[in-house]
């Protein structure tokens, strides 16, 4: 939280209250009490109607009018407190209406006006300023935790004040100047074809294009995310049942709008958008997601329903729309719920072609659904205390089906399977899941030094599942950048990425502020930033090889780069002795990579529009020569689109179809990764992934973490489970305690660790 104000306060530009104590959320149990935002919304309704040139008739029942006027009430008295906030600390208490607790107002409240009030409208201004420039999808009406985009640039913003002469003064006019006059490219930021369009009948592409479109699925998408079954879905197509059946007529429609994404037929953008991200949103603008004869959800929707809306949220999710996935996954959760394909065969009966695809759908969704919270910093639709689906059965598609009935779904011994991956990733993402649960609940447990314990041993124990996860995979999806089969080097380096950005995500929270020694042993800032190199590496590898491009790739590489970033700015707030340039090394990597995916993706061109204005913004530009700081623009298929001037660091020039300048200083030579972390632990803070990772021993000798790991596992009983907390409920963690060998931490000890923990780190991943 920057200065200690929740996101909460910041968008509703209310006093933030929040402490560090646990309080009962809500009202009792059969209360009518509602909230005070949705009090503040029913006045605003209210008061609009009062005032209307229409006539209002006003509610006959005395206790309706008597509700109505007391929210009016409470109403004018938050606007008076308000008021005597901006007029000023001397006149707040003044103003002030009645506390309900006088003892309270007296020791808390008027504390926090002096000290907290100013705070929470100069954050809650910029973060205002913020939502117009950076909005996402409109930041000012949606709620978005702190490990999301918009607040995690917001907490780089407030720390970069902190670096400057005045602290304080905000940082963000600078850098919205940078941003909207020198940085911004309209193009990432709007979408003018997105217009609703209401339609009689499907149109489909021509015969040719549709082929080609469905090819594309399959061989670029499908082979890492298998939704489908091809032969029987080709089957479909080639009898035409997209002409006679809706429900499969859409999931074409879904199925050639991905296609499209890796198509350069112009066919595929939408007539005179002149933007390469208008691809195949002439087919997907055609699925209605109202709740008309296509989509009743009165009634348990089918599979390719279903299956249509897992398309979808790939579709939306790196576009100027990308909510909508959300609610397309919290939607698909329940139906399929409905359906029941979150339970196991109980029969346990031989596969068929319809479980199976209701097995991928499941898990689809249970993916977006853990990566998706992780992202926004929201809760999930559900955990796995929730479902007990079975995972993936590992047969290629080509086997499914057999005359023979005992030779179906039997995958040849010397053939590997190429759906293995994906279970692989499922148990990964399954970890993810449990990281959110375990450390960063909503609900907070109450302060204790048993809590203390319970967090350092889940680390160690999430820690220790992602090292009985690596080291379970098969040697096909090993880490190897010289893999020769293009399809299982593609498979390992999306599960590889994932796990350092899984590592940054469960030690980001634990990073204490410059200067300041955690309560707990981790060494948590080396852990993040070298998992952030380590993960860049394996990005910068794949994308040197592999053409095809992943929609989710950018939001990773970008949370690295912030890493990287803001690592350097502690650095030289503390005074470490820093080769600059050779620091901006990987972030400007990143920022190379990032500028190859928004040849494709908007939301790749709204991050390095971001990161451009921080770097810009932060003086580290003029530490680059021109050699590397110049790069092409964005890609479109036609006429250019015209783009702001380009920043004095990465300016987009004129668009074409050819990929950014490499960074001058490839590193080719073959890299031991290291993959614990307390093998990432013991490596340095600073300095560029070439530098530290040449010098790196082939085995780090043991560190004072990996011997806290070591012993951790050992007094691990063998009927403990790998990871023992992770499927227990957050609030199991209040009763647990006793006494520590190591850690000496009191509740007083640990709220001082969390106000000392570095905002920042803390907010990337923070809900």
């Amino acid at each position: 939280m920057p200065n200690g104000i929740c996101s909460e306060c910041i968008v509703t530009k209310s006093l933030c209250t929040h402490t560090r104590q646990k309080k009962r959320r809500g009202p009792k149990i059969g209360s009518t009490r509602t909230s005070p935002l949705s009090q503040t919304q029913s006045v605003k309704t209210s008061v609009r109607k009062i005032l209307s040139k229409s006539k209002v008739a006003l509610p006959e029942d005395p206790n309706t009018m008597r509700v109505l006027m007391v929210q009016m009430a409470s109403h004018i008295q938050y606007l008076e407190r308000k008021l005597a906030l901006a007029d000023g600390p001397s006149k707040t208490t003044e103003s002030a209406g009645p506390a309900s607790n006088p003892d309270q107002q007296n020791s808390d409240s008027d504390s926090d006006q002096e000290e907290i009030g100013p705070d929470v409208n100069a954050l809650t201004e910029d973060f205002e300023k913020l939502s117009v420039s950076v909005s996402l999808s409109q930041v000012y009406s949606r709620h978005f935790g702190e490990s999301s985009n918009p607040m995690l640039l917001m907490m780089a913003i407030d720390i970069g004040r902190e670096l400057g002469s005045n602290t304080n003064q905000s940082f963000l006019p600078e850098w919205q100047s940078v941003f909207e006059q020198r940085v911004k490219r309209h193009e990432y930021w709007t979408s003018p074809w997105l217009e609703p369009a209401v339609y009689s009948h499907y149109g489909f592409p021509p015969p040719d294009l549709l082929l080609q479109l469905v090819d594309l699925y399959f061989t670029c998408h499908a082979t890492l995310f298998p939704l489908l079954h091809r032969p029987t879905f080709e089957k479909d197509l080639a009898n035409g049942l997209h002409l006679r059946d809706r429900d499969f007529g859409n999931l074409v429609l879904a199925v050639i709008a991905m296609g499209s994404r890796y198509s350069d037929d112009p066919r595929v953008f939408v007539p005179n958008s002149n933007s390469v991200y208008s691809a195949g949103w002439s087919w997907f603008s055609q699925i209605q997601f109202d709740s008309g004869a296509v989509w009743d959800f009165t009634e348990p929707l089918s599979l390719q329903r279903l299956q249509t809306l897992c398309l979808s949220c790939y579709y939306v999710y790196p576009t100027t729309i990308g909510d909508a996935a959300w609610n397309f996954v919290g939607s698909g959760i329940r139906c399929a719920q409905e359906r029941g394909a979150h339970r196991r065969d109980i029969n346990n009966q031989k596969p068929t072609v319809e479980k199976e695809l209701w097995r991928r759908t499941f898990w689809t969704f249970i993916l977006f659904d853990t990566h998706l919270s992780a992202h926004t910093g929201r809760p999930m639709v559900t955990t796995p205390q929730d479902y007990d689906a079975e995972y993936l059965t590992e047969c290629d598609d080509e086997y499914w089906i057999n005359a023979d009935t005992d030779k179906a779904f039997v995958q040849p011994e010397a053939t590997l399977c190429r759906v293995s991956f994906y279970n692989y990733y499922i148990k990964l993402t399954e970890i993810l899941g449990d990281v959110i649960r375990l450390l960063y609940p909503i609900r907070k447990p109450k302060v204790t030094e048993g809590v203390l314990k319970s967090k350092e041993k889940a680390v160690l124990d999430l820690d220790a599942a992602l090292n009985k996860w690596i080291d379970s995979l098969p040697e096909h999806l090993k880490w190897d950048p010289n893999r020769e089969d293009e399809l299982f080097f593609r498979q390992s380096a999306m599960i590889h990425w994932e796990y350092y950005w899984i590592q940054i995500f469960i030690h980001a929270q634990f990073i204490p502020r410059p200067g300041k020694t955690s309560v707990l042993p981790f060494p948590s800032l080396a852990i993040c930033a070298n998992a952030a190199r380590s993960c860049l590496h394996v990005v910068e590898t794949y994308t040197k090889r592999s053409p095809e491009l992943k929609g989710e790739m950018p939001t990773i590489i970008f949370h690295c780069a912030l890493i990287l970033l803001v690592n350097l700015w502690r650095g030289l707030k503390m005074g470490v002795n820093l080769d600059v340039q050779k620091e901006m090394i990987d972030i400007h990597k990143c920022v190379w990579i990032i500028r190859l995916w928004e040849r494709r993706f908007q939301h790749a061109g709204r991050m390095c529009d971001m990161l451009n204005a921080l770097v810009v913004v932060s003086g580290l530009s003029q530490t680059l020569g021109p050699s590397i700081t110049r790069m092409p623009g964005p890609e479109v298929h036609r006429d250019p689109v015209t783009s702001a001037t380009g920043s004095d660091l990465f300016p987009p020039s004129t668009c074409n179809r050819e990929a950014p300048v490499e960074p001058s200083y490839r590193f080719d030579q073959p890299v031991a990764l290291p993959f614990r972390s307390y093998e990432l632990g013991e490596l340095p803070v600073h300095g560029s992934f070439a530098d530290i990772f040449t010098a790196r021993p082939e085995e780090v000798q043991g560190t004072s973490y990996q011997n806290e790991y070591s012993s951790h596992m050992t007094n691990r009983t063998a009927e403990t489970s790998e990871v023992e907390l992770l499927n227990e409920d957050t609030r199991v963690l209040e009763s647990r305690d006793g006494s520590s060998n190591r850690v000496s931490g009191t509740g007083d000890d640990w709220t001082a660790f969390e106000t000392e923990t570095d905002p920042f780190f803390a907010a990337i991943f923070l809900h």
